[in-house]
């Protein structure tokens, strides 16, 4: 039997790019152990945007897999671009295991997004298509409105 992996907390980020208003948005999700916190801001970051918070029990067997596949990265050095990428989307996490902290920066280059973009994957499948489905009426409500 696989011995299970204590995990203290996840944070993802994803932001668009830069876009006008009311293009741009943003998502955090922050699983403590049973729960997910999903936060949607409509727009950019400001005191004046009401972001929109949802609260998601996680199947823990999902989110033992994710752990399992953050368990095989924990000893990477993340390589980021020597050029940093201006105006594109932004991704990044930071997660513990067993008390210890990690991070997956921003900006990397093309060979390890494409090693995050799977655990990135993951993470969002963790929150039910019904709340993705809010999210994006949302999207369309702001665009067109």
């Amino acid at each position: 039997m696989v011995k299970p992996i204590a995990v203290i907390f996840i944070e993802y980020f994803w932001a668009a790019g830069s876009l006008p208003p009311p293009y741009h948005d943003e998502i955090r999700i922050v699983i403590d152990r049973k729960d997910a916190y999903l936060t949607y801001w409509p727009d950019y970051v400001t005191d004046q945007v009401i972001p929109k918070e949802f609260r998601i029990a996680i199947n823990q067997t999902d989110l033992e897999m994710v752990t399992r596949l953050l368990e095989n990265l924990k000893k990477r050095i993340w390589i980021r671009n020597i050029i940093p990428m201006l105006g594109g989307e932004t991704e990044y996490m930071i997660y513990s295991l067993a008390g210890v902290k990690y991070e997956i920066p921003a900006g990397l280059i093309a060979s390890d997004r494409e090693i995050v973009s799977n655990i990135y994957a993951h993470i969002r499948l963790l929150i039910p298509e019904v709340i993705w489905d809010e999210i994006e009426s949302i999207r369309r409500t702001n665009h067109i409105g």
